[in-house]
């Protein structure tokens, strides 16, 4: 796996890259599905029923973290305190979004 993220790195970097793009696209929605499949088929429901708390906490408490850090960032570079808050609130919850390509 690292040897084709290496492989990848150096192709983006020549005047190839472009064909190399064309020629990769029509896999590349089949590789993203097959991606998801068998991410999801690494999930354990019984860990989820065992450990309701802690699979929630990796949930949220990301998403809180991001809220408040840039919440505090946008305060830091002179945001009011309403668009701060409506920054911090609404940014974390655009970038966990899973919207691809």
């Amino acid at each position: 796996m690292l040897g084709a993220f290496i492989a990848g790195m150096l192709i983006s970097e020549t005047p190839y890259r472009h064909q190399v793009e064309e020629d990769i696209k029509p896999f590349r929605d089949v590789l993203l599905g097959l991606f998801f499949v068998t991410t999801g088929m690494l999930l354990n429901p019984h860990v989820l029923w065992e450990h309701p708390f802690l699979v929630a906490s990796f949930f949220v408490l990301p998403i809180l973290l991001k809220a408040v850090m840039i919440t505090g960032l946008a305060r830091l570079f002179g945001s009011p305190p309403g668009v701060a808050m409506r920054t911090g609130l609404n940014l974390p919850r655009q970038v966990n979004s899973f919207s691809c390509c």
